[in-house]
C-alpha cells in the first residue's frame, strides 16, 4: 500500500500540461541515459541517444545506439512489459565489447555489432521520463509495430550516416548487412509484425508463452492457463478503467491488482509464482515508482482487437476473449 501511495504522489508531481513539456529535450535523453547506465551496469557514455518518430509525431521516441556503424550485424532490441531500454543494455554492451576503445581508422568490419535499444511506444516517456503522454489512449498492436519499424529505420539510418562520416564508402564496408531482432514479452508483437511484413535476417525471442509447447506439442496445464487468464484480464481491465475514469483511478486499480494478484495471492496467481516458475527473473526495468496504468495498454489492445463485437462492457470483453483463447 505504501508503494502505491508513493507511486501516486510521484505521478501527481510529474503531471505537466504544457505542450512544450511533451517535446523531448536534451535533459530527457540525459535522464534516460543515466537510468540505463545505472540499471544496466553500463559505462557512462557507452550509448548515444538518437530521436526517431512515433507514428506522425516527429522525434518523439528515443533509440539508444552503440557499436561499430560499419559492422555486419545490426541488432535492434525491444523489451516488453514493464520494461524500458535498460533491460537489454548489459547484454547489448557485452555484444559490442570494447568498440569504444577502437579508433575510427581501426574498426573491425565483421566481428563487431551495431546495436539499438528501443521499447514499446512511450513506455520510457510514461515511466522514467515522467513526461505527458502523446497518446493517452494507448496504441493498437499495428501502431506498436509501426513505431518499432520507425526505430529500426533509425538504426539503419544511423549506421549509414556514421559510415559516410567516417569516410568508409568503398569496399572496406561490409555491404551485406545482417539485420537481427531481439524481442522480449510484448516486444514479440512488433517483432513478429516486422518479420512478417519487412523481414529480419534473424529473430530472437524471449519470454514467449504459447498455449501449446512447440517442442513437445503438449498443451499448457490447466492451472497455468487459469493463472494467465486472471492476470492478463486484470491488467487489461486496468487500462479499460483508466480510459473510462482517468489516470488516477487507473493507477489506483493497478495498485490494487498488484497488491492482490502479485502480492497477497502471488504464490498462486502470479505468472512467476514458485509453482510455475522456480527461477524468478528480476522483473521489469521500469522503477516501481514510475510504473503506472498506461503501461498496461498492450493487454487492452490484445483484447480490443480480438473481440469482433461491441455490446459487452470492457470487463466482459476481456474475460470472454481470454477464456476463449486460453481454453480452446
Amino acid at each position: 500500500m505504501s508503494d502505491m501511495i508513493r507511486q501516486l504522489l510521484h505521478r501527481i508531481r510529474n503531471v505537466r500540461n504544457t505542450e512544450s513539456s511533451r517535446t523531448l529535450h536534451a535533459d530527457d535523453a540525459h535522464h534516460l541515459l543515466r537510468h540505463v547506465e545505472n540499471t544496466g551496469l553500463v559505462p557512462c557514455g557507452f550509448f548515444k541517444p538518437v530521436e526517431h518518430d512515433l507514428l506522425e509525431k516527429k522525434d518523439s521516441g528515443i533509440l539508444l545506439v552503440a557499436g561499430n556503424p560499419l559492422a555486419k550485424y545490426q541488432i535492434i532490441f525491444c523489451e516488453g512489459f514493464p520494461c524500458d531500454q535498460s533491460s537489454f543494455a548489459h547484454f547489448a554492451k557485452n555484444l559490442v565489447g570494447n568498440i569504444l576503445t577502437t579508433t575510427k581508422n581501426d574498426l573491425k568490419n565483421d566481428s563487431d555489432f551495431f546495436v539499438g535499444l528501443t521499447c514499446l511506444p512511450e513506455f520510457d516517456r510514461a515511466g522514467v521520463l515522467g513526461k505527458p503522454l502523446l497518446r493517452p489512449q494507448g496504441y493498437s498492436l499495428e501502431e506498436v509495430g509501426t513505431c518499432f519499424a520507425q526505430a529500426v529505420d533509425k538504426l539503419q539510418e544511423e549506421a549509414t550516416t556514421a559510415s559516410a562520416a567516417i569516410g568508409k564508402k568503398n569496399a572496406s564496408i561490409n555491404n551485406k548487412k545482417v539485420l537481427v531482432g531481439v524481442v522480449h514479452d510484448w516486444g514479440i508483437a512488433p517483432g513478429f509484425h516486422f518479420a512478417n511484413t519487412r523481414g529480419f535476417d534473424k529473430l530472437v525471442v524471449f519470454d514467449v508463452l504459447p498455449l501449446v509447447d512447440s517442442c513437445t506439442r503438449a498443451s499448457l496445464p490447466m492451472y497455468a492457463r487459469v493463472v494467465h487468464v486472471i492476470y492478463q484480464s486484470c491488467l487489461a481491465s486496468v487500462f479499460a478503467i483508466r480510459k473510462t475514469f482517468g489516470w488516477l483511478v487507473g493507477d489506483l486499480s493497478l495498485g490494487l491488482v498488484g497488491s492482490i494478484v502479485f502480492g497477497l495471492f502471488g504464490r498462486w496467481l502470479s505468472p512467476v509464482n514458485p509453482i510455475l516458475d522456480r527461477e524468478i527473473g528480476k522483473g521489469g526495468s521500469i522503477p516501481r515508482s514510475n510504473l503506472n496504468s498506461f503501461h498496461t495498454y498492450p493487454y487492452f489492445a490484445m483484447v480490443r482487437e480480438s473481440v469482433p463485437f461491441s455490446r459487452f462492457g470492457y470487463v466482459a470483453k476481456i474475460l470472454a476473449i481470454r477464456i476463449i483463447i486460453s481454453f480452446f
